[in-house]
């Protein structure tokens, strides 16, 4: 709903300029090569994986959705396998492994960390992207906050998923945080007047009304996303 009001192309305009775009920047600064392979697993229908290729990277996606895969090589050619990880039969070694709000999806995160671990290059570089439990949105609102049940089985704070990601034999780059504050419309509205309630603020007014939430997360560096950049090094195999 957020979307369709907002408008699909300038949401897509704000998080390529405001988050992808910083994002390709500060992984640049641990790749060594100008045109470095990534592996993007769960890519989804290819938009954000398009914007890497588009800045030089050489991107192979895998996602197991057969009709998201057809939008991203239809819509945006990106070279994507139909495969879950555990199955995913390739000899490359890839530069960087981005996983983009996928590993609170999964029953066995360190499983998956570890397995893709065996696609990555002695010295590649890992890119998560996931939501943060220990954020502003979850503490005001508690139970109303969207970020949540039913979809996601695991829930991280940056301390927390560095611990199970060096676990894994990953080493720290890097870690930040960044707003979503599209999801806190429906968690005001149905803090405010409950999950079935007709009444509720219009988007643009509930969106506004958050604002201020998500200003307060940015100050407090409690924001509802993290990011975490980690690296495989060769000693560690």
């Amino acid at each position: 709903e957020d979307a369709e009001f907002f408008g699909n192309s300038t949401l897509k305009r704000v998080h390529k300029y405001l988050i992808i775009k910083p994002e390709i920047q500060t992984v640049r600064k641990f790749l060594p090569t100008q045109n470095p392979s990534l592996l993007d697993i769960g890519c989804g229908t290819g938009w954000t994986s398009w914007i890497w290729q588009n800045n030089g990277f050489k991107v192979t996606g895998m996602e197991p959705s057969l009709n998201r895969s057809k939008i991203a090589r239809d819509t945006y050619g990106i070279s994507v396998t139909n495969e879950h990880l555990e199955n995913f039969n390739c000899t490359e070694k890839f530069d960087l492994i981005i996983m983009r709000h996928l590993l609170e999806h999964i029953e066995n995160p360190q499983a998956m960390l570890t397995k893709a671990r065996e696609f990555l290059k002695p010295d590649g570089v890992i890119l998560i992207v996931i939501p943060n439990i220990n954020c502003i949105g979850r503490y005001i609102f508690k139970e109303n906050w969207e970020w949540v049940l039913p979809w996601h089985l695991h829930f991280y704070t940056p301390k927390t998923l560095s611990r199970l990601l060096i676990k894994c034999g990953y080493t720290k780059l890097q870690i930040y945080q960044t707003p979503s504050p599209l999801w806190y419309p429906h968690t005001l509205n149905k803090a405010l007047f409950g999950e079935n309630s007709k009444l509720k603020f219009p988007n643009w007014l509930a969106f506004g009304l958050s604002l201020p939430i998500v200003l307060l997360g940015a100050i407090l560096n409690l924001n509802d996303n993290m990011t975490l950049i980690f690296r495989n090094h060769e000693n560690n195999n």
